[in-house]
């Protein structure tokens, strides 16, 4: 199972804006990162919509500031810090947790900044 984020109104000059893909185990800390990283974007309803595939879909405004918030926080090394410190937790975690299916990286986060950025809103289906 996975996430298929399909974009909106794609910037078609931009290889990759029409389209991001996770399966469900990077999907989930991804997501998780975002809502972290833009409570003050996101709705509720925009948070909960985000963990499931049924189609919710994002507004260019908000899928813009998500990038840009996204992006900033990589500059920074903030995303960085963020996927040691997560890697880290992971760690802690017994052999046999379910938690430890659940990667992330740095490039997954950029890579899903950059499709959002370009996507004119986005839908995860």
């Amino acid at each position: 199972m996975g996430m298929d984020v399909y974009a909106i109104n794609p910037n078609p000059q931009v290889q990759g804006s029409d389209y991001f893909r996770n399966n469900v185990w990077y999907w989930r800390p991804l997501w998780a990162f975002i809502q972290l990283s833009c409570s003050d974007i996101l709705s509720k309803e925009d948070i909960n919509g985000g963990q499931y595939n049924d189609g919710y879909c994002i507004t260019e405004d908000k899928a813009v500031a998500i990038a840009t918030r996204i992006l900033q926080m990589k500059e920074d090394g903030k995303v960085d810090a963020y996927v040691e410190e997560y890697k880290a937790e992971i760690e802690k975690t017994s052999k046999d947790s379910w938690d430890r299916n659940y990667p992330i990286d740095s490039e997954n986060i950029e890579a899903f900044a950059n499709f959002s950025m370009h996507s004119g809103g986005f839908c995860i289906s």
